[in-house]
């Protein structure tokens, strides 16, 4: 059995990133370069699990080649996880936050709840009066069976 496993790095343009005119070392051509951010990503069996590492870079107009740079402001990186199967299921984790401090759910909940106590006491009720009226008829067996009286139907 193959386990495959690997990283994908993926970039993207910031919107409001910096611009900057230069000549670029690899291509030698006076271009704009572009802040990106890239994202790396572990993948089991080709699905994304989770983020373990962002950085800003500046990326050449003209050849695509990155660079990283001092040039580019400090900025709090975070691992953003979605798209990945961790997001997903941070995803639900804070759906069922939200759900858990709503006032319509915890009202339907209070509902639901009292509704299965009633339930289960109509249950209970009917139980047992199966039981009794089972209890009676083997009691009739029984007695039918050592002679002292005849069985009731």
């Amino acid at each position: 059995m193959f386990i495959i496993f690997g990283d994908k790095h993926r970039t993207e343009t910031v919107a409001d990133g910096l611009r900057v005119e230069r000549e670029c070392p690899t291509c030698k051509t006076e271009t704009t370069f572009r802040e990106r951010v890239v994202t790396k990503r572990f993948r089991l069996y080709f699905v994304d699990m989770f983020t373990h590492g962002t950085h800003h870079v500046l990326e050449c107009g003209e050849c695509g080649q990155t660079f990283v740079t001092d040039e580019l402001p400090k900025k709090e990186l975070d691992n953003d996880q979605s798209g990945t199967l961790l997001g997903h299921v941070l995803g639900v984790v804070d759906r069922g936050k939200e759900l858990a401090t709503d006032p319509r759910v915890i009202e339907s909940v209070g509902q639901a709840q009292a509704e299965a106590t009633r339930a289960l006491g109509v249950a209970q009720d009917e139980a047992t009066k199966a039981f009794g009226a089972a209890e009676k008829t083997v009691s009739g067996w029984v007695a039918a069976l050592k002679g002292k009286s005849k069985p009731e139907p």
